[in-house]
């Protein structure tokens, strides 16, 4: 049973809260996705997808709120890893995306 709807809970990464909004990082599912999750009045919740289905999107993982705005690593290390615990390297660097 998915508690968003016909979104799995599984693979949430990192819960932060801000402005009346749960801000998740989900990792663990395909396609990985960057949500919030905003509370209404009574008791209601409005899911919101901030980033899906992006090529930017490579293990999005932790995340801050900065003056006010979630922000997240997008493409964590793990991708960068072979089956042998190699560091393979990451071109791009770390990309971090926000609201």
């Amino acid at each position: 049973m998915a508690i968003f709807g016909e979104y799995p809970e599984r693979g949430i990464d990192g819960v932060y809260f801000s402005n009346n909004r749960l801000y998740l990082t989900q990792n663990g599912t395909n396609p990985m996705r960057v949500f919030d999750v905003e509370f209404l009045e009574r008791g209601k919740i409005k899911l919101n997808i901030l980033i899906q289905n992006d090529d930017k999107l490579n293990e999005p993982t932790q995340g801050a709120i900065v003056n006010g705005k979630f922000q997240f690593i997008a493409n964590s290390s793990w991708a960068n890893y072979s089956d042998d615990n190699s560091y393979t390297g990451n071109e791009n660097g770390v990309v971090v995306l926000g609201n």
